[in-house]
């Protein structure tokens, strides 16, 4: 039965033809499609290293901001130690100039002080010489008063 209905069934050289014709574009379709999934494969796999490579290098990248955050850190606290030493020591020149401002006129009044001192010695000196040369005078004229005396 299922014989005798296919033989029933008349095909004509056209329908055939367009069967073929059909059957052909399904093939040409399915090739396409095919090669379409193969060429998205593909892509796929370029596009999936890619954003392996992509992760890799962010993760790096990453690692080194990270590294770079650290960095900026110890320079920054670096840098306000450097900075507070910078104001210390400042402040210590701005010590050592007034006292080196200071002493010139330090100095000066010491100087002063010293040759007042040394010139009030030194009159001291001259008038102990001036005694010494008023005692000497003095001696020499009893003794030539005494060498007279014995002389006479």
């Amino acid at each position: 039965m299922l014989v005798r209905d296919a033989c029933a069934v008349k095909i004509t050289p056209d329908t055939l033809k367009a069967y073929a014709a059909e059957w052909a574009e399904q093939q040409r379709l399915t090739h396409d499609r095919d090669a379409e999934l193969d060429a998205l494969r593909t892509a796929n796999t370029a596009l999936t290293q890619k954003v392996r490579h992509l992760e890799e290098r962010a993760e790096k990248h990453d690692i080194e901001h990270v590294a770079l955050a650290s960095e900026l850190v110890r320079t920054k606290v670096d840098n306000e130690a450097l900075q507070d030493g910078n104001e210390s020591l400042r402040g210590q020149v701005e010590e050592l100039r007034k006292v080196v401002e200071g002493q010139p006129a330090e100095v000066e009044a010491r100087l002063r002080e010293e040759m007042e001192r040394i010139m009030q010695r030194n009159i001291e000196v001259q008038n102990e010489n001036r005694a010494l040369e008023e005692g000497t005078e003095e001696m020499e004229r009893e003794l030539v008063a005494t060498k007279m005396l014995y002389a006479q």
